[in-house]
């Protein structure tokens, strides 16, 4: 075992039975007194704490830091009826925002165009895409109120675009 790793285990062996005896005071008091040195008890433990992690970390440790693990991946899904297709930028988007209920759609919808060319899993009956959800650079251009069938109608053109992001299936190629 190399210096720094003792180091490392005495002080959190220590620090471990500083929190037991801090902790038994504690359960044991019957008095005021008993409670302020309790609490003294803790806080000596958080100062030792608090030095040991400080020496540890200052002690010249030669031993090779372990790599960073990698992001994880979005769960990926094999869509049937879909296709991958590169859909250039300003392509017009479908209508977001409308709330699904039982007996159909309402809200407030939203339509505008990429902002980004992406790869995504559009719907094509007979094909497969694996894809998973990612979000996708998008400004919105209309606002609109939707309909029972989920349209958005009656659209406004919004004074200024908003730019934003939305969650769409992302082609895993």
């Amino acid at each position: 075992m190399r210096p720094n790793r003792l180091c490392c285990v005495l002080s959190t062996a220590a620090l471990a039975l500083c929190v037991a005896v801090s902790s038994a005071e504690t359960t044991e008091a019957k008095e005021v007194s008993s409670h302020s040195t309790a609490a003294d008890s803790a806080t000596l433990c958080v100062e030792f704490g608090e030095h040991a992690l400080v020496s540890v970390l200052n002690y010249g440790d030669d031993t090779p830091s372990l790599p960073a693990l990698p992001a994880p991946q979005p769960p990926k899904k094999i869509l049937d009826g879909h296709l991958c297709t590169l859909v250039p930028r300003r392509t017009p988007i479908p209508a977001q925002g409308c709330v699904r209920e039982r007996q159909g759609c309402r809200g407030v919808c939203y339509t505008g165009v990429y902002d980004e060319s992406a790869s995504i899993c559009m719907p094509s009956p007979g094909d497969r895409c694996v894809g998973s959800v990612a979000p996708v650079r998008v400004l919105f251009t209309h606002v609109g109120v939707c309909k029972r069938d989920c349209s958005c109608t009656d659209l406004d053109r919004l004074t200024r675009p908003i730019e934003t992001t939305i969650d769409e299936w992302r082609c895993n190629i």
